[in-house]
């Protein structure tokens, strides 16, 4: 007797339920009012840190902008991991339970920005 995984077929999900099970597989914290909280207070956290990186860069201080740079750059990448792992945890247990894609997942949302950011500031250089 052969025994067959039994899968739906994704033709007969609309594509506002693929855009539901899509997020509810990579990102389950989306669901969750507390999370969502808790990730634009880490992000407000980044942005503000990128501001005060850049403005000790502009006086000319490279080793402090560097340092609170990478402050930035790590509650960023924790916002994502509470949003991703669906639960407030540290980000290096966050990590741990991901699996598969869902680290391409999360490597492209916390470096994407970062990319965009310095494309940015190349075209705002003057030549």
């Amino acid at each position: 007797e052969v025994v067959q995984d039994i899968e739906e077929e994704p033709e007969h999900y609309t594509f506002g339920e693929r855009g539901l099970l899509f997020l509810s597989e990579w990102v389950p914290g989306f669901f969750s009012i507390r999370l969502i909280l808790l990730t634009i207070l880490l992000g407000v956290v980044s942005l503000v840190l990128v501001w005060l990186s850049l403005f000790l860069l502009s006086f000319g201080v490279a080793f402090a902008a560097v340092a609170v740079g990478a402050v930035a750059l790590l509650s960023y990448a924790q916002a994502i991991a509470f949003i991703m792992s669906g639960e407030a945890s540290l980000l290096h247990e966050a990590l741990v339970d991901f699996r598969g894609n869902q680290w391409l997942v999360f490597f492209f949302l916390v470096f994407a920005p970062i990319a965009g950011f310095f494309i940015l500031l190349k075209h705002m250089m003057p030549s």
